[in-house]
């Protein structure tokens, strides 16, 4: 586990920058522009395993959402404000293990999404709703098509809410979305089963309403291809929750077509999307590569690249932003099979042409989930951070670019009048900026004390990146061919 204090001077500090290596159109495109400053960052600790998922960021606060997981699956958020300052945490009580893996704003609070007795049959999907101080306004749970439902994200879409995620039937992993009112009133269920698997990791906004779903697809094995590969996939719903278009995307890198291709989120151009995603040859996270690629407003593909950290490492894109200058492609990069994960942001323009590209990491694993514009021309990135082999994994959030954090004016040292020694608070001290002495952390709100952490969910090759694939393996491939093989011989 870190030793917190000197941990919060190296998640302070300016993070290592890394070379890499970029396939495709933009290699050797116009000059690099300088990367974004980072600006501040800040942790939520407050159990021993607080797994992060998603961020949402609104007038310039930033709320991080996930789950405790030390045994009892609780669903947590936390928000900061514009300079990284703490404005309140929680951890809601439930009778039954729920992981949150999406959050969207909602008014002065946030909506947060997950599943109620996750991987069991009967498990439900559920949204909880907190105010402007992280306290709980209500709990909504919905039926989805099939068993076992997985909710993977939500997002605000005209004047209500699209969620999203997968679940198994009798012959097939179906994707589904569901779209609730402001108060959590369903409106319409759409099913997503045109394949044999189908999965829906992200929802946004789409440019011309409606919404966009984005993930992967992998067909019905046939005579002529018995292994056939997962296909990115994005679907444009309107505002009824029909399909207008639905289209798949497949990549090619030096070793030929990629057998895993995933699309997890999706940033608009105005008049089009950047998506980002994964490619690799196989599920085991070997030559692994971060993909870019653009696209019209009906799914029509644009330009494309891969990125590589050098000649043996992988990296995978899981969020994109809306930045100053174009767009910030967050993820995570190892630079070899023995190297730490590194928290990976690179910067390009609007046809994928790269400005610029760093990597940050606290001395020991970061990722980067979710990517949000701070409003300033700056963006944050969302994420995790933990040590090798320690049972310990914090929420993470960095802000780059954009306004700089104001130098508080030094005020004369008052003499102190003794008094006695207070009792330490359970929280730590919150996470500084390098210009800023920042504000005392609140307080996390709290229905009992984190009990001691389960590993069941790793930091490195985890979460709506490479957990994605693990859920392909887990609950795709095995669940789905113990389902099969009875009527398949």
């Amino acid at each position: 586990m870190f030793e917190h204090t000197s941990r919060r001077r190296v998640l302070a500090s300016t993070g290592l920058l890394a070379a890499g290596t970029l396939v495709g159109p933009v290699e050797g495109a116009g000059a690099a522009q300088a990367e974004l400053p980072l600006r501040w960052t800040e942790t939520y600790d407050r159990n021993g395993y607080d797994t992060a998922r998603d961020a949402v960021a609104d007038d310039g606060a930033v709320t991080l959402a996930g789950y405790t997981n030390d045994g009892d699956d609780r669903p947590w958020a936390f928000s900061v404000g514009p300079e990284g300052e703490r404005r309140w945490g929680t951890a809601l009580d439930v009778d039954e293990p729920t992981r949150v893996r999406g959050v969207a704003s909602a008014g002065e609070g946030a909506l947060l999404a997950g599943t109620h007795s996750e991987g069991q049959e009967g498990g439900t999907v559920t949204l909880f709703r907190v105010d402007g101080e992280g306290e709980r306004q209500w709990t909504r749970t919905y039926d989805t098509p099939g068993d076992s439902p997985r909710t993977y994200d939500v997002a605000a879409v005209g004047d209500g809410y699209v969620v999203c995620g997968v679940a198994l039937t009798s012959r097939q992993l179906v994707a589904w979305a569901l779209r609730v009112d402001e108060e959590g009133e369903r409106q319409w269920l759409t099913e997503l089963s045109e394949h044999r698997i189908t999965y829906a990791f992200g929802v946004r906004p789409a440019v011309d309403g409606g919404a966009l779903l984005m993930g992967t697809v992998r067909p019905e094995p046939t005579r002529s291809e018995s292994d056939p590969p997962y296909d990115g996939y994005v679907t444009k719903l309107d505002g009824e929750g029909e399909r207008e278009w639905a289209e798949r995307y497949s990549a090619r890198t030096t070793g030929g077509s990629g057998q895993v291709q995933l699309v997890y989120d999706a940033a608009s151009t105005g008049d089009g999307y950047v998506l980002a995603g994964y490619v690799a040859p196989s599920f085991d996270g070997s030559a692994g590569r971060g993909w870019a690629l653009t696209t019209d407003e009906s799914g029509g593909r644009g330009n494309s690249f891969l990125y590589q950290p050098g000649e043996d490492g992988t990296a995978r894109f899981f969020a994109v932003a809306p930045t100053e200058d174009g767009f910030a492609l967050a993820g995570v990069a190892q630079e070899g099979e023995t190297a730490a994960d590194s928290m990976l942001v690179l910067g390009v323009d609007d046809s994928l042409s790269r400005n610029w590209r760093r990597t940050d990491r606290a001395g020991g694993i970061d990722v980067g989930f979710a990517a949000v514009p701070a409003g300033d021309g700056g963006f944050v990135v969302g994420g995790q951070t933990s040590v090798r082999g320690a049972d310990d994994v914090d929420g993470l959030v960095r802000k780059y670019g954009g306004d700089p954090v104001p130098t508080p004016t030094p005020t004369p040292t008052a003499t102190s009048t003794p008094s006695p020694t207070a009792t330490a608070s359970p929280m730590s001290t919150a996470t500084s900026t390098p210009t800023s002495t920042g504000t005392p952390p609140l307080a996390m709100e709290t229905d009992a004390a984190g009990s001691t952490p389960a590993r069941t969910d790793t930091t490195s090759g985890t979460g709506p990146g490479f957990g994605a694939v693990g859920a392909l393996v887990a609950l795709g491939a095995g669940a789905l061919s113990r389902r099969l093989r009875p009527r398949d011989g």
